[in-house]
Formats: C-alpha cells, sequence, structure tokens
C-alpha cells in the first residue's frame, strides 16, 4: 500500500496572504518569513514532505538496482529490456509476500528521456498481465487480453514531453514520467507448463523507436557500476539521512514534477523552503528549519510504519476483505486494474475465529456461485509471515486450472486442512499448516457480476 495520504488542506500563505492554490510549482521557491513558521509546524509539513516524495525515491532506488547489470538476470534487466522469471514461487521463495503461485513475472525499465520505445506483445490464448508504473508508483495503464485480444499488438510509450509522428500500426501510451516500470504476469497452470510461457515471455519484446521494425542488433548496454546492491530498497531509503533524503528528492521532483492536482501541496512544501530542483541547498536553511526536518524523518518513517500496519481492505464480505490489488501504494490508481484483477482476502472463518490448521474448512461454491471470470481464478493459501507452504503434494493454489471434482448437484468444494482428507477430497484439496494461515481469492478478468455485487464469495466454514 501507499503510505499515508497527505491532505494539503486550503490555507493561506503567512506572507503574501495569497491562498496556496494561487501558488503554482517553479513559481513559489521560497517563502520569505521561514523564520517565523514555529517548529512544530515546519516538522509536520517536513514530514508530509518525506511522506509525499517516499515513493518517488523508493521507485528510483528499485530502478537503480534493477538496471545496473550487463545483461538480462530476473529481477535484473538493462534499461529497455525484460528480465523473465522463469520458476513459480515456493515456500523457498522468501524475498517476495504473497507471491502469485499461479503466475510467472516478467519486469522493464524503460527511460523514455531520449525516444520512445516500442512494446510487441505476440498472438497468444493464454492469460496475462502488464501493470504499467510511473515514476511515482502510481500505475497509469494496465495492458491484458482484455483490452488486446488474442491478437496481442504493438504498444510505443512516449514521454510526457515527446512530440512527434508515429506509425499508424503503432498505439500510443503516454507516459507521465520518463521512467516506467513494466511489472508482468503471466498464467502458468504448474510446473509441467512453465515451458510453454517461457517461449510466451520470449516473444515480448521492447525496442526502440527508431529500431522498431529492423532486424535485431547486438551491442553493449551501458550499466552503472557505483549502485548499491545491500538491502532491499526499502531498507536503502530507510537508512537516508535528512540531507540525503530531501536533496535527492529535490533533484527527482524536478526529473519528474507533481501533476497539477498536487500543486496546491507542493506549494505548502515551499513554505518551509523546500522546492524541486538541483540546486536545493538544505545546510543553508535556517537552524531551526534543519533540526525539524532532521526530526521529520524518524517521525515520518513511524506515520508510514503506522499506516500500513493499519490498513483495511475495502467492504468485508462473509468475513473476506475485497481489494482490487492488493499491495499497492495508492487506490485511485489502484482501481485501474479493477477490470483485470480483483482479490478477496481473509484469515477467519464464517465464525470470526482465525483460520488455523488444527481444523478442517470447505469452501462451498453452488453451481451458480462459481468465480465467474473470462481468465482464470485460484485460491492462494499463505503462513502467518505471508509466505507459501511446505506440504506434501506440493500443491499451494488450487483453482479452475486444476482437475477439480463437482459434487453432483456441480456445485464445488474446496477442502482447506492439514491431514489428507481422503481420496475422495484429495484432488480439492489445500493443503493448511499446522498453525495460522491466511487464504486469497484471485480473480483475473472477473466477469460484471463481481463489480455489481451479485456474486459473493462463500464463507471459509470449519467443519469440526
Amino acid at each position: 500500500m501507499r503510505p499515508e495520504k497527505i491532505q494539503s488542506a486550503a490555507r493561506t500563505c503567512p506572507d503574501t496572504r495569497t491562498p496556496f492554490r494561487l501558488h503554482r510549482l517553479g513559481i513559489v521557491k521560497r517563502p520569505l518569513k521561514i523564520h517565523n513558521v514555529p517548529r512544530e509546524e515546519v516538522q509536520r509539513v517536513a514530514e508530509d514532505v518525506y511522506i509525499y516524495g517516499y515513493p518517488l525515491l523508493l521507485m528510483d532506488v528499485m530502478r537503480r538496482m534493477h538496471t545496473a547489470v550487463p545483461f538480462p538476470r530476473f529481477p535484473s534487466a538493462p534499461v529497455n529490456h525484460f528480465a523473465h522469471g522463469r520458476l513459480l514461487p515456493g515456500p523457498h521463495s522468501k524475498d517476495v509476500v504473497r507471491p502469485h503461485a499461479d503466475m510467472l513475472c516478467s519486469s522493464a525499465w524503460l527511460d523514455l528521456s531520449k525516444e520512445p520505445v516500442v512494446l510487441s506483445i505476440p498472438r497468444t490464448d493464454r492469460y496475462y498481465l502488464l501493470s504499467i508504473w510511473s515514476a511515482w508508483y502510481e500505475i497509469f495503464e494496465a495492458i491484458s487480453p482484455r483490452n488486446t485480444g488474442p491478437e496481442g499488438g504493438s504498444f510505443v510509450f512516449v514521454g510526457p514531453q515527446w512530440s512527434g509522428r508515429l506509425p499508424d500500426d503503432l498505439k500510443m501510451v503516454q507516459a507521465p514520467t520518463e521512467t516506467v516500470w513494466i511489472d508482468g504476469r503471466f498464467q502458468a497452470a504448474g510446473v509441467e507448463d512453465i515451458q510453454v510461457v517461457h517461449r510466451m515471455q520470449d516473444h515480448f519484446r521492447l525496442v526502440p523507436l527508431t529500431q522498431w521494425g529492423k532486424p535485431p542488433s547486438s551491442h553493449s548496454i551501458p550499466f552503472r557500476l557505483d549502485v548499491d546492491q545491500a538491502g532491499t530498497p526499502e531498507e536503502q531509503v530507510a537508512r537516508y539521512d535528512a540531507p540525503a533524503f530531501y536533496k535527492r528528492l529535490a533533484r527527482l521532483m524536478l526529473k519528474n514534477p507533481a501533476q497539477a492536482c498536487d500543486a496546491e501541496m507542493v506549494a505548502e512544501f515551499a513554505w518551509i523552503g523546500f522546492f524541486p530542483g538541483d540546486d536545493f541547498a538544505f545546510e543553508m536553511l535556517p537552524a531551526a528549519t534543519v533540526q525539524a526536518m532532521h526530526l521529520a524523518v524518524p517521525a515520518a518513517q513511524v506515520r508510514i510504519a503506522n499506516a500500513e500496519k493499519s490498513a483495511v481492505a475495502g467492504k468485508v464480505i462473509n468475513s473476506w476483505s475485497l481489494n482490487l490489488h492488493p499491495g499497492r501504494f495508492e487506490a485511485d490508481y489502484i482501481s485501474r486494474l479493477a477490470e483485470d484483477m480483483v482479490c478477496f482476502q481473509t484469515a477467519v472463518d464464517h465464525t470470526g475465529e482465525p483460520l488455523n490448521g488444527a481444523n478442517q474448512y470447505v469452501i462451498h461454491f453452488s453451481r451458480e456461485r462459481i468465480p465467474p471470470v473470462n481468465a482464470f481464478w485460484s485460491i492462494t493459501l499463505y503462513d502467518s509471515k505471508q509466505h507459501l507452504v511446505q506440504n506434501n503434494i506440493h500443491r499451494h493454489v488450487i483453482g479452475d486450472h486444476d482437475r477439480l471434482r463437482l459434487n453432483s448437484d456441480n456445485s464445488l468444494s474446496i477442502y482447506i486442512q492439514h491431514e489428507w482428507p481422503g481420496m475422495n477430497r484429495e484432488f480439492n484439496w489445500l493443503p493448511a499448516p499446522k498453525d495460522s494461515f491466511n487464504l486469497v481469492v484471485r480473480m483475473y478478468w472477473p466477469k460484471p457480476d463481481v463489480f455489481s455485487g451479485r456474486w459473493r464469495p462463500p464463507a471459509v466454514t470449519r467443519m469440526n
């Protein structure tokens, strides 16, 4: 989820008595009387700056870490190249929480500062989902068979300032920033299906616009050698002290300007002397402001952590929490993926008691209530640390790609328990650990009944 969203209240500029909505980026760089601002108010605004800029810095660190390589090796690849994940996640996959156990991943970082980049998608009957992110960690586009059909096609990503003519057979995607991240997922129906998915991944290709339609040519790809690879991107950003964080944020905001809807908020940042640009001089601020900004860093980190802990999903339906696309920063941008993927998650049974492997559970779908999707659906089980669980049959996810057995009335029952349920139920068994666990139902390209509320997931019922 995105760190706490800061709502900028309408206020009056203390030095000009002018409403902040009249201030625009690039016009107000420094307040005239920042010495008169109370330290507590300076710290509050500095915390807002940190939280507002955190996704931009996190994305920049991710980009640097994942492109500082001479050749693709998932999850890293040179700029404008795909890195393809070749293995399905398993209990050994501890670096990612709640991994998709039935999808292979691909990743690519685009640099649109020099010229547009063309993405070619092959013809395929298999489901895939490309989430397209801006430098602000916001999804601005999603590409899947829902909007391409089985024919695929060619898309050209252009930067926010680009202008020119494009070939008629290219579909233009206007990016809000020059940095773009493509987060791809490809349906894989088990280990025996992986080779087929590999061939499909290899036909998703990126090429600069000037090279599109020409024979591929091999050439050396420049990359940085001075990139810190120690720790996760989140850990690296957390290590920044106040001068490092705010200076880097100022430079990044110059290259990646805030959207017009955030102008009032960013204008408030100038109230304490912070403004986008290469010449932001942290050390030249008044001593009280510098002290307040130093104090703001740990305080903002606490606010982010608390927001993550207290985050709740959407409405609760039969003990399931609706989440359009879990793990993303901004609800407004999550909705862009709603037509491609909807999730329901729960850690409790029909009585509200926590799910635990000491019990036996069933999820019963009546004939009319089997998940309605255009692509596929699945149920994944995670332990208390949000990792996949080791079990004797190596099954971590169950769904319509499995050989499920229907009941005599064409209804469907999914059995969730630690002990073997018997021969008659093994095909529909999702093994659980001995202790606590939680479940996620993912529906890819759901049908209208899901959005209208006519379809609801049945509760997880404790049988014993």
